[in-house]
C-alpha cells in the first residue's frame, strides 16, 4: 500500500514512536511487513507445498523471488520462529531447548487455568458441605 521506502519509514518512526509512548517500551519491535506481497510471492512459487507454515523464511527458492524480499515477511517470520522457538541455532541441542520454551509458553496460561479451577473447585465443596 506504500509507494515507496520514504513512507514506510515515516511509518515505521510513527508506530515506533508511538508504540514507545503507549506500550512504555524502550525500544519496541516494528516489523514493517506486506502481507499481499508475501502471499503472491509464496503462491508464485509454490511455496510452503511439503514445508511447515513457519519455516518459508528458510526456502530458498521463495527468498530469490523480489516479491518476497519486497514484502519483508521472511524476517517477521523468523522473528516469531525465533520468538517460539528459540534462536533457529542448527545443533539439534538448541532445537530442544528451544522447543521447550515454546511448550512452557503454551503450558504457563494452562496451568494457571488450571489453579484456578482448582480454587474454585475447593471452594465451591466447602460451601456445599457447609449448605
Amino acid at each position: 500500500m506504500l509507494d515507496s521506502e520514504e513512507e514506510v519509514s515515516q511509518v515505521l518512526g510513527f508506530v515506533s514512536s508511538n508504540a514507545s509512548k503507549l506500550l512504555q517500551l524502550d525500544s519496541p519491535a516494528v516489523l514493517p511487513v506486506s502481507g499481499r506481497a508475501a502471499l503472491k510471492a509464496k503462491l508464485g512459487c509454490g511455496s510452503g507445498q511439503s514445508g511447515g507454515v513457519l519455516d518459508s523464511w528458510e526456502d530458498e527458492m521463495l527468498s530469490s523471488q523480489p516479491g518476497w524480499q519486497k514484502s519483508r515477511f521472511g524476517e517477521f517470520e523468523k522473528f516469531i520462529y525465533d520468538f517460539l522457538v528459540g534462536s533457529a541455532g542448527s545443533s539439534s541441542g538448541s532445537m530442544r531447548s528451544g522447543g521447550e520454551g515454546l511448550r512452557l509458553k503454551l503450558q504457563t496460561p494452562l496451568f494457571v487455568a488450571d489453579a484456578l479451577m482448582e480454587a474454585v473447585r475447593v471452594r465451591l465443596e466447602g460451601e456445599i458441605a457447609a449448605a
